[in-house]
Formats: structure tokens, C-alpha cells, sequence
């Protein structure tokens, strides 16, 4: 009858209700953060590869690395490094030498945009 089949509506609306809620609830993203002496390369491929999707990647990759090499600098001043600064052609040599790297992060990441 119709009021038995809307009553089985009304239960799954609520199953599903309550189970997505507990699923959001459980559900939590972490960003774990560790030091260690390496390659910038890592750096770069983690927030290209676990914070966007390939078509903004494929976009602006270009852009988010100078961006994240005017930033080192800029970091390396308010230090006071006094060594010899990269240049952004050594970054981008970095990230070829250092490829298998963002391919290994790619196949690993969930990206969650």
C-alpha cells in the first residue's frame, strides 16, 4: 500500500540522514607535518598534487611556483640567510630531477577540493 512504501521512504531518508551525518562527523582531514633536510621538491609536489584538481594544476602550475619561489626568497630574507639564493631555474630543475616524486605523491594523494 502507499503508506507502506512511504514509510520505507521515510526510513531510508533517515538512515541515509543519520548515516551521512555520522560519516561527516568521523570524517576529518590531516595535515601532518614533519621536518626534514630534503629537496623543495617535495615541498611543491605535495601542494600541487593534495590541494587542487588537474585542471587548475594543468592551469596555473606555472603561477603557483613563482609564486612559491618569491615566497622561499622572501623567507630567506627575513632570516637573514647570507649563503648563495637559489634562482628559479634551479627550482625547476629541482622538480624534473626530483619528477618520480610528484608522481609517487599523485598516485598516493586524495584531493578533497
Amino acid at each position: 500500500d502507499k503508506n507502506g512504501i512511504l514509510k520505507d521512504i521515510l526510513l531510508v531518508i533517515s538512515i541515509n540522514f543519520i548515516v551521512n551525518q555520522f560519516l561527516l562527523m568521523q570524517c576529518f582531514k590531516v595535515d601532518y607535518q614533519m621536518c626534514t633536510y630534503t629537496t623543495v621538491a617535495i615541498d611543491l609536489y605535495y601542494f600541487l598534487y593534495c590541494t587542487m584538481d588537474l585542471e587548475t594544476r594543468l592551469e596555473h602550475r606555472d603561477d603557483f611556483i613563482k609564486i612559491y619561489f618569491k615566497c622561499f626568497v622572501e623567507n630567506l630574507d627575513d632570516l637573514e640567510f647570507d649563503g648563495e639564493y637559489p634562482t628559479e631555474e634551479l627550482l625547476q630543475l629541482e622538480l624534473v630531477k626530483h619528477r618520480h616524486l610528484g608522481e609517487n605523491i599523485n598516485a598516493h594523494s586524495t584531493i578533497l577540493v
